[in-house]
């Protein structure tokens, strides 16, 4: 493998791991499906505490990382097909998800972070 390869190689790598961690500790919390991000997120924007709403903005914070990585990995060659502008903050990710599970209860049974990651790449696409 070139050294190209092997980068692109380990972000692949990483994303896999994220997002199939992502789901794991949210589940044992109840938060499995987009429908119950959609709860829970709706919670964090409404500013209450509950570890529900903070596993809503964690999810958003992992999930926009990975996200701007494979962004910004596109002008050095590689160009992966999940990738977003990062957020200006935590709460617009949210938010972007709100609207986004909000306009596709068709999707409602989906993971979470797969729900979460659809939402970012839609809202704020990847310009590089």
């Amino acid at each position: 493998m070139t050294g190209l390869d092997t980068v692109a190689y380990c972000r692949v790598v990483l994303l896999a791991i994220v997002l199939s961690l992502l789901p794991i500790s949210a589940t044992s919390q109840g938060v499995k499906t987009v429908q119950d991000g959609l709860i829970q997120c709706r919670a964090a924007l409404a500013m209450q505490d509950t570890l529900g709403s903070g596993i809503c903005m964690g999810v958003a914070d992992g999930v926009m990382s990975t996200l701007k990585l494979n962004c910004g990995s596109v002008g050095r060659g590689y160009n992966p097909l999940i990738k977003a502008e990062i957020p200006p903050s935590i709460g617009s990710a949210v938010q972007a998800f709100v609207n986004w599970a909000e306009r596709n209860p068709q999707d409602w049974g989906q993971m979470f972070a797969v729900g979460m990651a659809s939402a970012l790449i839609e809202t704020f696409p990847c310009e590089q």
